[in-house]
């Protein structure tokens, strides 16, 4: 090392060593001084596995779990449709109580699934969405809808019941109104 201080294979071996004998605070340091190695954050996925690693050894070694958050979204921005990466990109931005700012990627998730015809897993995200936020009214109309599609209708318009709650609940009675009517249709019965 003292001949090649940049030497990312060497750099790399040393981390895993210290990690093997349970030195973490020396394993995250060498492998933060890997990762800047990367700057160029090519190749990508090395860089991430890095940073990916660094936050299993230490899941509170922020300088990380931010660098995966930049690098998730730069990809995001590239990729919008890229599943996997919206999945830890939304596990991250929670690992760091980003809780308002994973909505958006919450419903991405579920038409990215529902657009595969993998409607359980978009049942998933929507549900884990509705757990951080309760009155998310477009997670709660995908939901409906996806009941519906389930041939659910119990679920489907319990759902749709509680849009119009939450529409009248924040004195919105033309979109409370609107969902009623809408609700009506669907369930003639109701």
């Amino acid at each position: 090392l003292d001949l090649e201080p940049d030497n990312r294979d060497i750099i790399h071996a040393l981390g895993d060593l210290y990690a093997k004998q349970d030195r973490i605070s020396e394993a995250v340091e060498t492998y933060r001084k890997l990762a800047g190695l990367y700057a160029d954050n090519k190749p990508l996925d090395k860089v991430i596995n890095i940073y990916e690693t660094v936050v299993s050894w230490d899941p509170n070694a922020r300088w990380a779990i931010d660098k995966l958050i930049e690098i998730y979204e730069s990809v995001l921005e590239r990729n919008p449709t890229n599943i996997n990466i919206r999945k830890r990109l939304v596990d991250h931005l929670l690992l760091v109580g980003r809780k308002e700012d994973v909505a958006p990627h919450y419903l991405q998730l579920a038409n990215g699934n529902i657009e595969r015809g993998m409607l359980d897993e978009a049942v998933k995200s929507l549900r884990r969405l509705l757990e951080l936020d309760r009155g998310n009214i477009p997670a709660r109309e995908l939901l409906g809808e996806i009941y519906r599609k389930k041939d659910m209708q119990y679920e489907a318009m319990e759902t749709f019941q509680q849009i119009v709650k939450l529409h009248k609940a924040s004195g919105n009675e033309q979109a409370a109104l609107e969902a009623q009517q809408r609700m009506v249709k669907f369930f003639p019965q109701a």
